[in-house]
């Protein structure tokens, strides 16, 4: 009779226990119409014009430098000799910031020498022209 009190009483706890955790907690993830929209993530469409036909790499065929820019808001790019990487964000209606995080410092003979000194780019077609930090043109890649 004693162990029939007590897998009763076992199994009215784990009943207990069980519906409760099917309860609300008080912190429902469910979103409501009080959420901020600034909460949800950005989709990769909601990339500006400017920023989407940057996406892809964009080369030098001379030298073979080139920058490679992904749609999470980061490149990596060579000189032909020293590597480099950071971040891009809008700056203007149809210019975009290159802010670098990384640029190795080897020495080498043929190098495509603007291409660390870029501080902003544009887009027209398949042609990118990078600018220096007075925004003078320093030069220029094509998509490939």
């Amino acid at each position: 009779m004693r162990l029939h009190h007590l897998a009763t009483v076992t199994l009215v706890t784990a009943i207990a226990f069980s519906a409760a955790g099917c309860g609300s907690s008080g912190s429902d993830p469910t979103p409501t119409s009080s959420d901020s929209a600034a909460d949800e993530p950005v989709a990769s469409s909601a990339i500006p014009d400017l920023q989407a036909s940057l996406i892809g790499s964009w080369k030098d065929d001379p030298t073979g430098a080139y920058l490679t820019f992904s749609d999470d808001g980061t490149f990596i790019g060579s000189d032909n000799c020293n590597n480099l990487s950071g971040s891009f964000s809008p700056s203007g209606e149809d210019r975009t910031t290159l802010r670098f995080d990384m640029h190795t410092l080897r020495g080498c003979s043929v190098i495509l020498d603007w291409l660390d000194k870029t501080r902003e780019v544009s887009v027209e077609g398949d042609r990118m022209t990078a600018f220096d930090d007075a925004g003078d043109v320093l030069g220029t890649l094509e998509r490939g």
